[in-house]
């Protein structure tokens, strides 16, 4: 058996030219886009290849392709702001009134047009698919599998625009008409199942179940008719164009959907309030009416049918007899009308449908016949009345296969993904990933001060006890053999370095302050950037651009002062602190005369306690030797070594992995449904967790440190306690090599690094007040143009303007003369000091140079002094681009976004010249977020 299939029709379209679009918003984020070309290019041409393509495998890839695209570009670019000042016009012909136009600014109307073709592309494959299954052979059954999944993949595509695309403006797209369309594709989908189901039981076995799949496939029928019944007489030459303005779901208020489609016969019509919801409003043919009608009384009548062959073969002969005259009765019932516009409409494949009504009538009456005179002459069973029969029950064998669920479309979809605008990420997603990139420089800032709060309570005990430089002269004085001599208990310390550690003592007040004050000046001047920042934002004056680039530029000066800072303060790590705390409090003190101490035994003077030899086990035997026990500290202290590096590495590794993390994908997936808040407080701890790993292993490291820590202290105890040890400890040799060794160790420091450290700061807080006062004069100007421009306002509206608010203008009153930047920079005359802060003896903002991805770099050192109020202008902001290559390593960032929060720095890198300011800028994505609170 073979039926005809209903060919849902394809809507027209204009060529759309999305070029320049394009290329005028890319160019005025990025700058350049070169490197998005072939994209933009590709794609512009896919939209022209779209419209004519073939009912085949390739046609429906290049529709897929296309849409995949389309979610893309709206997930990686703005479109109200693309559509901004040169709309985009989407025009759309109905499918069912090919003369009705639409057209849209809106991109959710381009996607739905897309979709309607795809569903009906997909629809009119199966129609070719089903007569090639017709042929017998492998490759016809293959055919026919293909037919029904095509069908199903259409009705989910239906599925998906009604549920996503609202307000419709063109009345196939409306959602009753996609709806009906939806379930066509079940209903014809099942159907050929049905038909297949047919001919394969050549036996007769299975008629019960061929009954319930008839009852289903009528039900399918009889839901699309409910739906265009009104259809069925109405005239087709009458147009109903209403429009409306079509919108996404999810889509913010603030999109421009609008309808430029001003042809009168597009204004609304009350008449279609009377209409339910459930109406189909497209302007089907009649004959499309007529055959779904048809078909649902055919297949309702087939259900009957097979039920009452099932139970002849059950020896139920009246039931049977009952069964097949509702059949009858049903066919009977078929309009004669109907059938005529069957034949009406225009496809040979229709007759198809009409043999199958007459055969099935034919056969009915022959069995009903056959099934009366055998009941009147052997069986004598009483026929049941026809109003008492119990319906037959349906079986749905046709399933929907949404969009999601169709391989093709994922497998495009991930290709798309992969190579479509890959490095293109929208401005509010860069937002969100920079406070994410807060996020995880917090997190990794935690995991950074408990590993340095373990290193320097490991330095502290090392020191104190004096370890393992001391074990180390202990071994090697007891492996000599030399005879002993005791030394002098004064210590006569060289005045040379007394003097230096008096230099340090005088100045460690005066070094806590500055350092102290270059934060709260460094807050400050941040506070005022802010305030800059939200003037500028509430108020755009003639000036503005200047003022704005001035602003950056103070930024960018502000975080390369700070890149400095982390050099500075890194000469000072945690290993040096406390040898800074120590010597900041004299050579008269206590601490400081701890230094040059022997570590003494903290329980020398106690009783020690008999030990049985027969309560000890080997190794407590072989530790009793002054061997045993600088052996066992000798691998504690290498236990500890190793522990020290293992966490080193983690934390590079930890750091490397938070610098790889991406997570802009998920971002723009989830911020069409996800409001930024919803993002901040589920996806960012969801996404964190992947480090907790780190954070756990870390954890452990420490404790277990601690453990060792304690373990230390009792062997050195008991080694200590250890006469032949007490002796080695007082002996001259062992005291003079303590001495040398402190004494080594504070000359590095002095010379190293607290000479330049201390000069540093000193020079640090000068630069920082100067640099407070730029900002605070850079602000001041911005009140003041600010001011001049609502006097200019007030004067163009023939107010007047006030005399004193010229004069009080730091800025000249000229609109045409913009003022330069030197005109609030406080300049001071001198030469500049090699490898301290810059103090204004040549200005500290340096005109900012593009690179070669449009990003600002700065020159830090040169060697002659130029005013400000000659740069050139700077390149555009950052762009939210995410780069192809990582430009710093992931540690620095966080040195740099710590410096905000005073939070203790990790030593840097040096330059050769061993000058701490000497080093230009690196330019990271992530920069201007840390002006952002």
């Amino acid at each position: 058996m073979k039926t005809n299939l209903l060919l849902i029709p394809t809507k027209k379209t204009d060529d759309v030219n999305w070029t320049k679009p394009l290329n005028n918003y890319l160019l005025s984020i990025y700058g350049n886009t070169s490197e998005f070309q072939q994209d933009i290019t590709s794609f512009n041409k896919l939209r022209q290849d779209i419209q004519g393509v073939n009912a085949d495998s390739t046609g429906i890839s290049l529709y897929f392709k296309y849409f995949s695209q389309l979610e893309l570009l709206d997930l990686r670019i703005s479109f109200p702001t693309v559509n901004k000042h040169r709309k985009l016009t989407f025009t759309w012909y109905d499918a069912f009134s090919p003369a009705a136009q639409h057209k849209q600014y809106a991109l959710p109307f381009e996607k739905a047009g897309v979709l309607f073709n795809l569903a009906s592309l997909m629809s009119k494959a199966a129609s070719l698919k089903y007569t090639e299954s017709q042929r017998s052979g492998s490759s016809g059954e293959s055919a026919f599998k293909e037919a029904v999944q095509l069908l199903q993949q259409a009705a989910g595509i239906f599925q998906f625009v009604g549920e996503s695309f609202l307000h419709a403006p063109s009345n196939d797209l409306n959602p009753a008409t996609i709806m009906f369309l939806k379930n066509l594709c079940l209903a014809q989908s099942q159907e050929i199942f049905n038909l297949k189901v047919i001919d394969g039981d050549v036996e007769q076995k299975k008629n019960l179940l061929i009954s319930k799949i008839c009852r289903g496939t009528a039900n399918h029928y009889e839901r699309c008719f409910s739906s265009c019944s009104h259809l069925l007489n109405a005239d087709t030459s009458i147009s109903d164009q209403s429009t409306f303005a079509i919108v996404e779901a999810g889509l913010d208020e603030d999109d421009e959907l609008e309808d430029i489609d001003n042809d009168p016969t597009d204004e609304y019509n009350p008449d279609k309030q009377g209409l339910p919801d459930s109406r189909v409003t497209a302007r089907l043919d009649s004959s499309w009416v007529a055959v779904i009608q048809v078909k649902s009384m055919y297949y309702l009548s087939l259900s009957y049918f097979f039920t009452g062959l099932h139970l002849e073969s059950s020896h139920k002969y009246g039931d049977a007899i009952a069964y097949l005259s509702k059949s009858l009765e049903l066919i009977n019932d078929i309009p004669s009308s109907n059938v005529k516009k069957v034949s009406k409409g225009g496809r040979e494949d229709v007759y198809d449908l009409l043999d199958n009504l007459k055969y099935h009538k034919d056969a009915l009456e022959i069995k009903l016949k056959e099934l009366n005179k055998d009941n009147d002459l052997v069986y004598h069973e009483i026929v049941p009345s026809l109003v008492t029969l119990v319906e037959p029950k349906p079986l749905d064998s046709s399933k929907l296969i949404s969009i999601k669920e169709i391989d093709l479309f994922a497998k495009v979809n991930e290709h798309s993904y992969e190579n479509f605008l890959k490095n293109v990420v929208p401005m509010d997603i860069h937002e969100l990933l920079s406070y994410y990139s807060e996020e995880k420089s917090q997190f990794l800032r935690n995991e950074l001060d408990e590993v340095d709060v373990s290193n320097e309570e490991l330095s502290s005990v090392l020191e104190y006890l004096k370890l393992p430089k001391a074990l180390t002269q202990i071994k090697e004085i007891l492996q000599s053999n030399e005879l002993i001599s005791s030394g002098g208990s004064d210590i006569s310390v060289d005045a040379t370095l007394l003097a230096k550690v008096n230099e340090i003592a005088q100045k460690f007040h005066t070094d806590s302050t500055n350092r102290a004050r270059i934060s709260e000046l460094r807050g400050k001047i941040l506070s005022v950037v802010n305030e800059c920042d939200g003037m500028l934002k509430a108020s755009i004056t003639e000036r503005s651009g200047q003022f704005r680039e001035d602003l950056i530029r103070l930024k960018k000066s502000l975080y390369d002062t700070a890149n400095s800072d982390a050099k500075l303060f890194a000469l000072i790590d945690e290993d040096k602190s406390s040898l800074h705390a120590i010597l900041g409090k004299g050579p008269e003190s206590t601490e400081f005369k701890s230094l040059f101490d022997v570590p003494h035994n903290a329980i020398q003077n106690q009783p020690s306690e008999e030990i049985s030899l027969l309560d000890m086990d080997d190794s407590q035997i072989k530790n009793m030797s002054y061997d045993g026990q600088i052996a066992s500290l000798e691998n504690i202290l290498n236990d500890l070594n190793v522990l020290k590096s293992n966490k080193n590495k983690l934390v590079e590794r930890l750091k490397q992995e938070i610098h790889n993390d991406d997570i802009s994908e998920i971002l723009m997936l989830n911020s069409r449904v996800k409001s930024k808040n919803e993002i901040k407080s589920v996806i960012f701890p969801e996404e964190l967790k992947r480090f907790n790993v780190f954070s756990e292993q870390l954890d452990d490291l420490i404790k277990r440190q601690s453990v060792l820590v304690n373990d230390l202290r009792e062997q050195w105890t008991i080694l200590s306690s250890n006469p032949k040890v007490k002796e080695v400890q007082m002996s001259k040799k062992f005291r003079d090599g303590v001495f040398k060794q402190q004494t080594q160790r504070i000359n590095d420091f002095y010379d190293n690094c607290w000479k330049r450290y201390s000069l540093g700061l000193e020079k640090g807080a000068e630069y920082y007040s100067q640099l407070l006062k730029l900002a605070e004069n850079l602000k001041r100007a911005i009140e003041n143009d600010k001011a001049s421009s609502l006097s200019g306002s007030m004067s163009s509206m023939s107010l007047g303007s006030h005399p004193t608010v010229e004069s009080n203008r730091g800025y000249s009153p000229n609109p045409s003369a913009p003022p330069t930047f030197s005109q609030y920079t406080p300049y001071a005359q001198g030469s500049q000091k090699e490898g301290m802060y810059q103090t204004f003896n040549q200005p500290p903002l340096q005109p900012m140079m593009s690179d070669t991805h449009g990003a600002p770099s700065v020159q830090r050192q040169g060697t002659g002094s130029s005013s400000l109020s000659s740069y050139s202008r700077p390149a555009p902001a950052l762009p939210p681009k995410r780069p192809s290559q990582p430009s710093m390593e992931m540690h620095n960032q966080v040195q740099a976004s710590s410096l905000f929060e005073g939070a203790p720095q990790q030593p840097k890198a040096q330059s050769s010249s061993g000058l701490i300011y000497d080093e230009p800028s690196t330019y990271q994505p992530d920069m201007y977020n840390f002006f952002k609170k």
